[in-house]
């Protein structure tokens, strides 16, 4: 069993946009995959050089952005599941 496939929360299939912030006005693009209450998967070329923590600002297909501060559980070369370490629903 992948680590990925243990989470508490039933995650959704999704592409939304999403910033990883690396402070200093530096961020890394993602596209959020799939997504729950708890966590997500980020996919994209430069993802693996997040820090273990860090601010992920998710672009919804409304347009709406949504701040979560999340923590790395695992990675791959082009992905990572984090999982959100704030209490805001997704």
């Amino acid at each position: 069993m992948h680590k990925s496939d243990v989470r508490d929360g039933v995650r959704v299939q999704c592409e939304f946009s999403a910033m990883i912030e690396l402070g200093a006005g530096s961020a890394i693009r993602a596209v959020v995959r799939n997504i729950s209450t708890c966590g997500a998967r980020l996919e994209g070329a430069d993802v693996v050089a997040a820090p273990e923590k860090f601010e992920l600002l998710i672009t919804r297909d409304s347009g709406a952005t949504v701040r979560r501060r999340a923590r790395r559980v695992w990675r791959t070369d082009e992905a990572m599941g984090v999982s959100f370490i704030d209490r805001v629903g997704a």
